[in-house]
């Protein structure tokens, strides 16, 4: 299964919804594109994390993205950056969790 969280109201660090594969979190994305925060790992079946995050920008949505992966190759990297995605480095910490939240809630991300 892989990692997807749709988060919406920030502050409040909610979790919105969940989706167990790249289709399924485009098809929330588009239905309702009021996601603040999108985390979601690379490797997933069927559709890639890079080509979920591609669909989404599609549809236009302005939620920051975090792509999750141990592994990126230059092209994904450049990709990536072109569409405005992050991408965490697995295996990560709750710090570097807690921090992402803070700077999309427009807090102090020290």
């Amino acid at each position: 299964m892989s990692l997807i969280l749709l988060i919406g109201n920030i502050c409040d660090c909610a979790v919105v919804e969940a989706a167990e594969s790249g289709e399924q979190a485009v098809t929330l994305v588009c239905d309702r594109d009021s996601f603040d925060l999108i985390f979601m790992d690379y490797s997933m079946f069927a559709m890639n994390g890079l080509e979920a995050c591609r669909a989404m920008r599609a549809h236009r949505t302005s939620a920051r993205i975090i792509l999750m992966s141990a592994h990126y190759s230059p092209e994904v990297r450049k990709e990536a950056d072109e569409m405005g995605v992050t991408l965490l480095s697995k295996p990560f910490d709750d710090t570097v969790l807690e921090r992402i939240l803070r700077e999309c809630d427009g807090g102090d991300p020290s």
